[in-house]
């Protein structure tokens, strides 16, 4: 512990170590997490002066053997193979640095991320400088490691709507992608598309990806599937 300013808001720790940790973050029928019903447990009812926002910083932060699950029990369940109302993780282990949250942004350096999904989507090594705010999630210089792919990618911004957030993902979350040479293979994006479950090939693929799931558009986008095949053009797809 480096600094303990409870007061002040103010917290620092030097490193933490976090062994087999269990995490799941689970929405019941009414639309409630339960994160969310323990923070509002711990608020004072008094303390209705917030002139300053809590500081909290980690130097490092190892896990080791951890688990961990998001289940939404509001609403139907998910088309694709991964269902984001019923994700469980695995095997998951981490190393992170300079882990720090100031007011509604957390902000961390991700050395190695690794963990399996139940249904079988696997995450050998996962680098990048990440960014959450109540509306925006940004990867840097994200390198992925999966299966069968291998992404990299100078930036990753995904915009939540004013209004729903991250919920509506395919019309209101707005994506902005600049892929560097990457080989992206359908036997880890069929977790994903449904379309893509019949196919086994890998595409080598860059170029900049930016719009809503249900808008989508390319630029510089340069493609090439085995040895014959190239593809170089800009897309608007709707």
């Amino acid at each position: 512990i480096l600094r303990l300013d409870i007061a002040g808001k103010n917290i620092r720790l030097g490193r933490v170590d976090i062994e087999r940790p269990v995490i799941a973050f689970i929405t019941d029928t009414t639309g409630l997490m339960n994160l969310t019903w323990y923070l509002d447990m711990l608020k004072n009812p008094l303390d209705i002066v917030k002139k300053e926002s809590l500081r909290f910083f980690v130097n490092k932060i190892t896990i080791n053997d951890g688990r961990f699950a998001l289940l939404n029990r509001n609403g139907p369940a998910g088309k694709a193979l991964i269902d984001f109302k019923d994700l469980r993780l695995s095997d998951l282990s981490a190393d992170v640095k300079n882990f720090r949250i100031r007011g509604d942004s957390t902000v961390l350096e991700i050395n190695d991320v690794r963990f399996g999904e139940s249904k079988g989507f696997l995450v050998r090594s996962m680098k990048s400088d990440l960014i959450l705010a109540r509306k925006e999630i940004i990867f840097r210089d994200l390198f992925l490691n999966l299966d069968s792919s291998i992404i990299n990618a100078d930036q990753v911004l995904l915009s939540g709507n004013e209004s729903e957030g991250f919920k509506n993902f395919t019309e209101n979350v707005r994506l902005d992608i600049s892929l560097e040479k990457s080989l992206v293979s359908t036997s880890d994006l069929r977790y994903f598309l449904s379309a893509a479950g019949g196919l086994n090939e890998a595409v080598e693929l860059s170029g900049r990806i930016s719009g809503t799931v249900s808008d989508l558009n390319g630029r510089r986008i340069q493609a090439s599937f085995r040895d014959h095949t190239e593809l170089s053009c800009d897309f608007d797809m709707s």
